[in-house]
């Protein structure tokens, strides 16, 4: 899922001249549903499933692939998805959406919301989810949430091998069981055995904010042409700029940020530069 908005314009019109092409790697930040509602918004309900820790994510070969705690960044959550492919699934019981409707994210020992900052919370702690099981309903009837009575209807309805999705559940009720997540490490708390059916399968998928780099620039900002030449009067800030991280978009808050409030601002005072030259 894409914001729409970034196109690589930038990088295309400056190769268009003969830029050099750097490296570029996909902006991932957050996880959502296939609901077509906005990331972020707090108003997808089918994506609370996703982002509850105690919620068991699994790819689309029925196994899991990394700790659903991840979700508290939402740097490493979005990463972690797009190691799998397309899609990834968030499964939940019954039983977890009856404590949920009763009493909010608390009933899971789920005391601290998810949200792509602190004032935005993507669920409730302490309140019931009143909509939540009319959605995970509708979802089921427009193909973004799949239901099963036992694990191997529920694998039949997502489109997954059913041993593999067997195994995966087993083992990870057997851990909750021991208390101690001994594949990916999950925090104790979120560990909850699924317990008996129905079961809900949310497919889920990661969100990229756009593409960072593909402009190749020297220390001084001037794009260069692949051979290393500058392009007068050419110049890149912010995610424009390549070569500023390695294979992913990193956890740390503010980096893109300084790029382009810093870089906007050499640029500028370059190009003032060479304006009066």
């Amino acid at each position: 899922f894409t914001t729409g908005t970034q196109t690589g314009d930038g990088a295309s019109m400056s190769q268009a001249i003969g830029a050099g092409k750097g490296k570029t790697i996909q902006q991932y930040h957050g996880v959502t549903s296939y609901s077509g509602i906005e990331p972020g918004s707090g108003k997808d309900e089918i994506a609370k499933a996703i982002y509850l820790a105690t919620s068991i994510w699994v790819n689309q070969r029925g196994s899991r692939f990394a700790p659903e705690d991840l979700n508290y960044d939402t740097a490493l959550s979005s990463n972690a998805a797009a190691t799998q492919g397309e899609c990834y699934f968030s499964i939940m019981s019954e039983d977890m959406v009856k404590k949920v409707e009763q009493g909010g994210s608390k009933e899971l020992n789920v005391d601290t919301a998810v949200g792509y900052q602190p004032s935005l919370p993507l669920f409730s702690v302490n309140e019931p989810w009143t909509e939540f099981r009319s959605a995970l309903e509708n979802g089921v009837k427009n193909g973004t949430v799949f239901k099963g009575d036992t694990v191997e209807d529920l694998a039949k309805a997502m489109g997954v091998d059913a041993n593999a999705l067997k195994k995966t559940i087993s083992a990870y009720n057997a851990d909750c069981a021991n208390g101690s997540d001994a594949v990916y490490g999950k925090d104790s708390k979120y560990m909850l055995s699924l317990g008996d059916g129905p079961y809900y399968a949310v497919k889920a998928r990661p969100v990229s904010l756009g593409g960072i780099g593909g402009v190749l620039v020297n220390s001084n900002l001037e794009v260069i042409k692949q051979d290393g030449t500058v392009i007068g009067g050419l110049y890149a800030a912010g995610n424009e700029i390549a070569e500023i991280y390695n294979n992913s978009y990193p956890l740390v808050e503010g980096v893109t940020l300084m790029t382009a409030l810093t870089g906007g601002r050499i640029c500028g005072e370059a190009a003032a530069e060479y304006a009066t030259k």
